[in-house]
């Protein structure tokens, strides 16, 4: 047990130790409690029953490694780890409806699993599968892992990496470097494109023809993705193509339907996730139209549902900027883009930058360049708590400046209030839109910093009045 769960080094829930110990259920839950008693293995706070997360320190788990590698069983359970992943990412792949937040939040806590996965060449399919989860939690990180693999692709297979690559590439912007995978994938078309590769080409090709300005056939190419995916019933990606289409009319000074059929679909579904990006480009196109007030109402309803997804939080406090500005309110606006850049700059996420750029010009103009950045700043420094509450208007105390209590960062700082309000390491991530991974790395740095073992000392060090001169986040 030890050793077989040590291959997975962002801890597991019984259903990924049992898969990959191949042990049933009951004979699972006792090794596993077993391990917990010894400390070998913690149960991460605020997790239970089925859903408990389990850990394994680093020492231990080298250990453990070692220990698989001298058995003779280490093939046995990378493969099981393997085939594990792989019935998520099809599940995934059929979450769309009311388990899609849960999936999004499952595969955020497994991502650090998911990229020790990917390095067996024979993960290249799941890699492609996770596609939309990549390009909102890490799609730098995604178009790597793509990389890393495709040598070793051909056919179908290549082709299908190629589009989801092309995809990420594209969501951030690196439209010089999809150039190349697009026109592979083009070639690949005719020998191995099915329907699916057909569709996705039209939407990675309608994509890029809409950040090369060329918005006549980035519609074309859109509508015809949008068809071939109406076509496969995959309303996942109808709703993607939909949003996209909503940006072009955006771009081209149209107001169409395609946002209002994407939320319509969404809230039919009751898919959250999509219906966050769905939310937002209804309120784009509200704002293009003169409607800034309902724009802003459905984009705070889009960043209150507090997915686990900077993207499109970034989108969203993005375009509250705009509402802002046309609503007169120059220096909130000045701090929403603000928080929006810091967002846009975590999370890879490029569209309609362009959009925030201008907004940026024209309001140095309007405030002058010292208050703009000073606003502008501000905002980009704090928390993605702090961009929360900014944009939902939750706070109107300024962020302080100057060094930190006990040595510890602004973000190390809100966490620590998070920690001393009893929040779990999931229940941080999910209330910051970071991946719980980055809520336990800032924990385990607060302990560090200050010298403590357990988030008692810290709640205690707080209540003692160590951090009152800051406002709690």
């Amino acid at each position: 047990m030890w050793a077989a769960t040590s291959v997975l080094p962002g801890g597991f829930d019984l259903e990924a130790a049992e898969a990959v110990c191949a042990f049933d259920a009951g004979e699972v839950l006792d090794l596993v409690a077993a391990l917990v008693d010894k400390s070998v293995l913690s149960r991460r706070t605020g997790t239970y029953g089925r859903s408990a997360w389990y850990e394994m320190l680093g020492t231990f788990r080298e250990y453990g490694r070692i220990r698989l590698a001298g058995s003779g069983q280490e093939d046995a359970v990378l493969d099981r780890r393997l085939a594990h992943y792989a019935g998520l990412a099809r599940e995934f792949g059929q979450s769309f409806g009311p388990a899609q937040r849960d999936w999004l939040e499952r595969l955020c806590r497994e991502q650090q699993n998911l990229s020790a996965v990917a390095a067996d060449v024979r993960a290249l399919p799941i890699v492609t599968a996770l596609r939309d989860f990549w390009a909102v939690a890490a799609p730098g990180e995604g178009r790597r892992l793509l990389a890393a693999s495709l040598d070793h692709a051909s056919g179908p297979l290549r082709a299908r990496a190629l589009e989801a690559a092309a995809f990420l590439a594209l969501w951030e912007g690196a439209a010089e470097a999809a150039r190349p995978l697009l026109g592979e994938l083009r070639a690949l078309l005719a020998e191995h494109g099915d329907r699916r590769l057909h569709a996705g080409y039209a939407q990675c090709s309608g994509l890029a023809r809409l950040w090369s300005g060329d918005l006549a056939s980035a519609r074309a190419r859109l509508g015809r993705a949008l068809a071939a995916y109406r076509g496969l019933g995959d309303e996942a990606q109808v709703c993607t193509t939909l949003v996209l289409l909503a940006v072009v009319d955006l771009l081209d000074g149209r107001s169409g339907a395609a946002a209002d059929h994407a939320l319509a679909l969404c809230e039919a579904r009751q898919a959250d996730w999509s219906r966050g990006y769905a939310l937002w480009a209804v309120a784009i196109t509200e704002w293009r139209r003169g409607g800034g007030r309902r724009a802003e109402t459905l984009l705070r309803q889009a960043i209150s549902l507090r997915l686990p997804d900077r993207a499109l939080l970034a989108l969203a406090v993005s375009a509250l900027a705009w509402c802002a500005e046309a609503d007169n309110l120059p220096e909130r606006a000045a701090g929403l883009l603000g928080a929006a850049h810091a967002l846009r700059r975590e999370s890879g996420e490029r569209l309609l930058a362009e959009l925030d750029e201008r907004c940026a010009e024209r309001l140095r103009r309007s405030l002058g360049a010292k208050a703009f950045t000073s606003a502008f700043d501000a905002a980009a420094r704090a928390g993605t708590g702090e961009a929360i509450a900014l944009a939902l208007r939750e706070r109107k105390e300024p962020v302080p400046a100057g060094p930190r209590p006990g040595g510890l960062t602004r973000r190390e700082r809100e966490i620590a209030g998070l920690v001393a309000d009893g929040l779990s390491n999931r229940d941080i991530a999910a209330r910051l839109v970071i991946a719980q991974r980055t809520a336990e790395t800032h924990v385990e740095h607060i302990l560090a910093k200050l010298g403590f073992s357990s988030r008692a000392q810290i709640a205690a060090w707080l209540a003692a009045g160590d951090g009152s001169t800051y406002p709690a986040p």
